[in-house]
């Protein structure tokens, strides 16, 4: 089975043969590598450190992959958020410096530094990206729930269900296979708190801490209107208990170039909402990082309607 989703582009890998087709003699490979104009990125496999270092962490992560998966003396394909990498399906709390990969054959579980092996899932779930074998979108969620735990289950799950790469019946299909799995209770709390209206990472965890202050139903993405019916915007979270709307970092969808008038824009929306009663609290990235920030910028909301 081929699968088509977005992978990003990474710096060119070359091999010691490359090196040497060039030109290179081992020693001028060795001193490039010593000099860090070069690192060697697995073995026998090498990149630009310039090029390297402009990548995104997900990106770095994916040529790692690449560059590991000849390393084997048995078929495997990546697994776990080395696939979800490949997918482009949103990586959250992973350790981007071990790489997953789950055997083709009968083989057993197998590791060695920076690198996990993970048993056969079957044929029946394989992808091919851009020539990179891995397992299944619905595979990788749930194996990234239960190695990296449920926040990274539920940021993978939404990212997949609303990209249309799983579905819910497919995720809970595998749940039923991997019954005994280690750590599959996480995989399965991942899911039910999965919410394919979510549109980014940061939305996930958000909707997370929102559900864990027992403030009643968290819907995402409402349309909000007027008493004349009139569209006044579609908010991010609404606590329909409490007419309270919480917005995650809404700036970051707009660019650079557009920042001042973003922000004129969503102070003008904002103060139309509290017109019509609604409490307004908005989240960023840094709340996320600090217990209970979140439920004191609700609190000041509705306090403050």
């Amino acid at each position: 089975m081929t699968s088509t989703p977005y992978r990003p582009a990474t710096a060119p890998l070359f091999t010691a043969l490359d090196a040497r087709r060039d030109g290179w003699s081992a020693q001028k490979l060795a001193d490039k590598v010593r000099s860090g104009e070069i690192m060697r990125i697995a073995k026998g496999c090498y990149v630009g450190m310039t090029e390297f270092r402009a990548l995104h962490p997900e990106q770095r992560h994916v040529l790692r992959v690449e560059a590991t998966l000849p390393t084997f003396s048995f078929p495997v394909v990546a697994s776990h958020y080395s696939a979800l990498a490949l997918h482009d399906i949103p990586i959250w709390g992973a350790d981007l410096s071990r790489i997953h990969f789950a055997r083709v054959d009968a083989g057993e579980r197998y590791s060695r530094r920076g690198v996990a092996v993970h048993p056969s899932y079957g044929p029946r779930e394989l992808v091919v990206i851009e020539g990179l074998r891995a397992v299944h979108p619905t595979i990788a969620v749930l194996g990234t729930a239960m190695v990296c735990g449920i926040e990274s289950g539920v940021v993978a799950a939404d990212g997949a269900l609303a990209s249309g790469l799983t579905t819910i019946d497919h995720l809970h299909e595998w749940l039923d296979r991997m019954a005994g799995f280690p750590k599959v209770s996480r995989a399965w709390r991942a899911v039910e708190l999965a919410e394919p209206r979510t549109e980014s990472p940061g939305e996930s965890r958000t909707r997370l801490v929102l559900n864990s202050l027992d403030l009643g139903p968290v819907r995402p993405q409402v349309e909000i209107y007027d008493e004349s019916g009139a569209f006044v915007g579609r908010v991010d979270f609404l606590l329909p208990r409490h007419r309270l709307i919480v917005e995650f970092d809404g700036l970051m969808k707009y660019g650079p170039d557009d920042a001042r008038e973003a922000i004129i824009a969503e102070k003008v929306r904002e103060d139309q909402l509290r017109a019509l009663g609604y409490g307004v609290a908005r989240v960023v990235w840094r709340d996320l990082g600090v217990a209970g920030r979140i439920e004191a910028k609700v609190r000041r909301a509705r306090l403050g309607r």
